[in-house]
C-alpha cells in the first residue's frame, strides 16, 4: 500500500485532537458546537428527517 504524507498528516492532527479530549467523543462533539457558534461555521448540518418508504403491492 502506498502512503500518502496528506492522509498521514491529516490522520496525526486528528489523533491529537481526540487525544487532547481523552478520545470522549461527547467532549468532541460539545468543542464542535461551541466552533460552530463562535464561527457561524456549520461543520456538519443535522440529517433531513426522511418520510417512510411507501410500500409496493
Amino acid at each position: 500500500m502506498i502512503k500518502d504524507p496528506i492522509v498521514a498528516q491529516v490522520r496525526k492532527v486528528r489523533e491529537a485532537y481526540a487525544r487532547t479530549f481523552n478520545h470522549d467523543l461527547e467532549a468532541i462533539f460539545q468543542d464542535l458546537q461551541q466552533w460552530q457558534r463562535q464561527t457561524g461555521h456549520v461543520y456538519a448540518p443535522p440529517p433531513k428527517k426522511r418520510k417512510p418508504a411507501r410500500k409496493v403491492a
